[in-house]
């Protein structure tokens, strides 16, 4: 693993990276070097909101649109089959036949 980070290598990595919290007396001030200091955090943080931002506003995603294209079928499906089934329950409790005589043979038309 390499001892420095950042853009440049300028940034040492230090307690909590590559050596543990040893004295917690100076957890106050560990804690804010990283925070308010330390570049690498910095441009995680700001790496991190613009991903969370692109996710938010990402219409065109390719993948995002097949993943929601593919929500709306599955629901859609799922409706159609909880309707037949509610038909083919009705005729099963009425003791009736769910085609007559009368009608063609094939495939069921789903309104």
């Amino acid at each position: 693993m390499s001892d420095k980070v950042d853009v440049g290598n300028k940034s040492k990595l230090g307690v909590l990276v590559e050596t543990p919290l040893t004295n917690f007396k100076k957890i106050r001030e560990i804690y804010n070097n990283h925070l308010f200091q330390a570049k690498y955090h910095q441009n995680a943080v700001q790496e991190l909101k613009q991903v969370k931002m692109q996710e938010t506003t990402a219409v065109s995603d390719i993948s995002h649109q097949l993943k929601t294209q593919q929500d709306e079928e599955m629901a859609n499906n799922r409706y159609l089959f909880r309707a037949v089934l509610h038909e083919i329950d009705f005729f099963a409790r009425m003791n009736s036949t769910l085609r007559g005589g009368d009608e063609k043979s094939g495939r069921l038309e789903v309104p």
